[in-house]
């Protein structure tokens, strides 16, 4: 008895060691690790992007590499063949030569401009020393649904509004395509009345693989790949 009194008082007497050792020590550290490191990791990694990504295979392709198309245009039908020509500052350069049959044969001549710019792959047409940008048809890591400006050009500029449509077939008379990405651009403002419509399918390592637009609900001008041929 006198032994457990002992005990008993060595227990109550001696505060400070009791209070200060097992309560503040363990609630800190473990806090503080595991909520401040996951989150910053992932929130920053998806933000950064590289503009040329996922539209290389739209658009970049070696010196040489040709693409032919049937055209139809106002009822009249023709061809146009794609070359490229090169690559001059971040610009793929591609030869247009157009010619159409009929009683008078027409070839036109001109030189495209391929490029990314503002993370949309735009297709542009190099006269002297001016772009002038005609579609842009495909936005970098755009799903379906996505919008972005289309913005039409020519000498009667009007805007456009690009909408991805989804994953789809398409057939051409180079072959038919299971996998193609449906753009659409459509006009935002009527001019006189008027609507514009043009669907665009892409294909990954190809490009444009269809090309057709329609006025007024009537088809007026479109270009189907016939041949490609990488060099």
């Amino acid at each position: 008895m006198q032994m457990l009194g002992i005990l008993l008082l060595a227990l109550v007497g001696q505060d400070p060691p009791v209070q200060d050792l097992p309560v503040e020590t363990p609630v800190e550290t473990p806090a503080k690790t595991p909520a401040e490191t996951p989150a910053e990791t992932p929130a920053e990694t998806p933000a950064v992007q590289d503009p040329d990504a996922n539209a290389d295979g739209y658009y970049k392709f070696d010196k040489g590499t040709t693409w032919t198309y049937d055209q139809q245009e106002d009822g009249e039908k023709g061809t146009i063949v794609l070359t490229i020509q090169g690559e001059e500052e971040g610009k793929i350069v591609v030869d247009s030569k157009e010619s159409k049959g009929g009683e008078e044969e027409e070839e036109k001549d001109k030189t495209l401009l391929w490029y990314v710019e503002d993370g949309l792959l735009r297709w542009g047409e190099k006269d002297e020393n001016e772009i002038s940008p005609m579609f842009s048809i495909w936005k970098v890591g755009a799903a379906k649904g996505d919008t972005w400006v289309g913005m039409g050009g020519g000498e009667a500029p009007f805007s456009l509004t690009a909408t991805h449509m989804g994953v789809t077939p398409v057939e051409t008379p180079y072959k038919k395509f299971e996998k193609a990405v449906h753009v659409q651009l459509s006009m935002v403002e009527a001019m006189e009345g008027m609507t514009m419509e043009i669907n665009i399918y892409l294909v990954e390592g190809i490009g444009v693989v269809k090309f057709a637009g329609q006025m007024g609900g009537e088809e007026d001008f479109s270009m189907i790949l016939r041949e490609f041929k990488k060099s």
